[in-house]
């Protein structure tokens, strides 16, 4: 703003109170003489400087006011305070008072980018539209110059975040701190190093010189991989083979043939107390068993089934009671053809029932599959 006007105005001219007009002046006039000058010495006597155009009480014309270059604006009141005009004293505008001296009051220049403060450079560091002088956030952080220990830099205010440019961005007063360090390399090749270094990101470089890899669970070769390509074993033939990484979990690793498939034994079929040989399904030699006992005692021989293992090839029955007046060949068999009559124990000739026995096969045992 150039507070230079209102000294001049009041300097250069006679006006009545407050509320009232220039003399010979109407709410329908407006100041109307115009010449170009540099200061109040370049104005004829009377007549006043303002923004580069010499100023005195003229004839009114409704709603226009002059403004540099010879060039007229229509305004209202409320556009007063904003457009580049000459200070008026006590005017009215469309029936309501612009400005009062009284009051120290004044118009701002259009392009005046902080109206009632001096600001003679117009600065605007954010290019916001409000110049420096009257701007709290110089830098359009979102921080007021008063909290900002950088009111003129946007990277820089408390709400940033640390990086490594020997700068203090989050101003906490510490610079570069709480960065995280670097990490590098593997295994024996593995080195750390500061996140930041006299406001630079340092060079991490591996240490270390890589060997040949081996079995022990370390990056030995430094190439990110820990064991690797150590090869596979492989053991066991036909369905049992089976291959397995050479090394495992840091240490070697054994190899350990699958389990054979369960009936694949060729051998053929053994019989009682009898062993045959063959190869399975993994191409190895097997063998097969025969049963221990050749025989199974025959229902009919006990009094409950089934009968146990015996190497005997036949077994007699419970004795029992028959028809006296029977031979024994005349006896019925009701047991089954592989039992047939023994003999006739007792016999009571005199009537009543004769005792006796029934001979019986036992069951031959079949041979292991």
């Amino acid at each position: 703003m150039h507070s230079n006007r209102l000294a001049g105005i009041m300097a250069g001219l006679v006006l009545s109170a407050c509320g009232t007009e220039p003399d010979g002046a109407s709410p329908s006039d407006v100041l109307q003489t115009e010449v170009q000058c540099a200061g109040d010495r370049d104005c004829p006597s009377g007549q006043f400087c303002t923004v580069g155009v010499c100023v005195a009480p003229g004839v009114w014309t409704p709603d226009v006011v002059p403004l540099k270059d010879g060039v007229t604006k229509e305004v209202s009141a409320e556009a007063l305070t904003t457009v580049d005009a000459v200070l008026l004293v006590d005017v009215d505008v469309n029936g309501q008072d612009a400005v009062d001296v009284e009051e120290g009051v004044s118009l701002a220049d259009t392009g005046d980018n902080c109206p009632g403060v001096e600001n003679p450079d117009q600065k605007d560091h954010d290019g916001d539209g409000l110049g420096d002088a009257c701007d709290d956030d110089d830098d359009g952080d979102g921080t007021s110059d008063a909290l900002d220990c950088a009111p003129l830099d946007a990277a820089i205010h408390p709400k940033a975040v640390e990086v490594c440019d020997a700068k203090d961005n989050d101003c906490d007063t510490s610079t570069d701190e709480a960065l995280p360090t670097q990490t590098c390399g593997l295994g024996p090749c593995e080195v750390t190093v500061p996140g930041c270094l006299a406001g630079a990101v340092p060079t991490c470089t591996p240490a270390g010189t890589p060997s040949d890899e081996v079995c022990d669970g370390i990056d030995n070769d430094c190439d990110g991989e820990v064991d690797e390509a150590l090869g596979q074993t492989t053991c066991g033939v036909g369905a049992c083979a089976n291959t397995v990484d050479t090394c495992a979990f840091g240490a070697p690793q054994a190899c350990t043939p699958l389990p054979v498939p369960a009936g694949s034994c060729n051998a053929p079929p053994a019989p009682c107390k009898k062993t045959t040989t063959g190869m399975d399904a993994c191409n190895a030699p097997c063998s097969k068993v025969g049963p221990a006992q050749c025989f199974t005692v025959h229902p009919a021989c006990l009094t409950s089934n089934p009968g146990t293992p015996t190497d005997a090839a036949t077994c007699k029955t419970p004795k029992g009671k028959y028809d006296c007046g029977l031979t024994c060949q005349e006896w019925p068999n009701t047991i089954g053809a592989d039992c047939t009559y023994c003999k006739n124990i007792v016999c009571n000739p005199a009537g009543g029932m004769d005792e006796a026995q029934f001979q019986c096969n036992n069951v031959p045992v079949p041979p292991t599959p």
